[in-house]
């Protein structure tokens, strides 16, 4: 029995009635309220599952406070979208991306996507992240998004309806990227985002960035 449920303390009651070093029991389930909890009590230093640098969880139980709160790293956001993926060439390159951001912003693929993308959240549902992480891929490549963004409505987008044309090879990538995180389809693989020759680094950024904006909202775009 919990006696802090649905108040910000929920999390460090469920903590302190586990055991150390222990993953604890509902692990991966829920915590209700998590973004109300202050940055500063999520900090992992005072977490019972963080020793000597190393967190002993797969998955950080504050992940989407910290998200919310802007103190999320990449490293963990990443982890916790790629957890099940074992395919060594995609880890790699994975973990080689996660440096790379750690050094500079990698959230946009440049100015114009960064404009586009603000410019569309205005007319879509913040709370669809199906809609929003296509959106972000679509608005990723200026010629693209000029061809489809009138069948892109508030909570839904008309993939049937568009028409690319003749696009360049980005531009489809992108395209089919987003249709597969709105409709759950497969033309681009683990495999497919491992291959250096088929995706480029700047687009295997994007690619991540979108499955984490799918998972977890836009804020993972906020992060320190």
């Amino acid at each position: 029995m919990y006696f802090t449920i649905h108040t910000p303390l929920y999390p460090y009651e469920v903590m302190m009635q586990g055991i150390p070093n222990f993953l604890p029991r509902g692990y991966g389930t829920y915590i209700n309220r998590r973004e109300t909890i202050p940055a500063s009590q999520t900090d992992c230093q005072y977490c019972l599952y963080y020793h000597s640098g190393k967190c002993s969880l797969e998955e950080c139980q504050f992940l989407e406070c910290k998200i919310a709160n802007g103190t999320a790293t990449v490293r963990q956001i990443m982890a916790a979208v790629f957890s099940a993926v074992t395919y060594p060439p995609f880890i790699g390159r994975l973990k080689q991306y996660i440096r790379e951001s750690e050094n500079k912003n990698m959230n946009y693929y440049g100015k114009k996507h960064e404009s586009d993308f603000k410019q569309a959240l205005e007319r879509i549902d913040p709370n669809n992240l199906r809609v929003l992480s296509a959106v972000y891929l679509l608005t990723a490549d200026t010629q693209l998004w000029r061809r489809v963004q009138n069948q892109v409505e508030k909570n839904g987008i008309r993939f049937d309806k568009m028409t690319l044309g003749s696009v360049d090879e980005k531009a489809y990538t992108l395209f089919c990227c987003a249709k597969d995180l709105y409709l759950g389809t497969k033309h681009i693989t683990i495999g497919d985002l491992a291959d250096e020759q088929l995706i480029s680094p700047k687009m295997f950024g994007i690619i991540c960035n979108a499955l984490a904006i799918r998972r977890f909202g836009i804020g993972v775009l906020n992060q320190n």
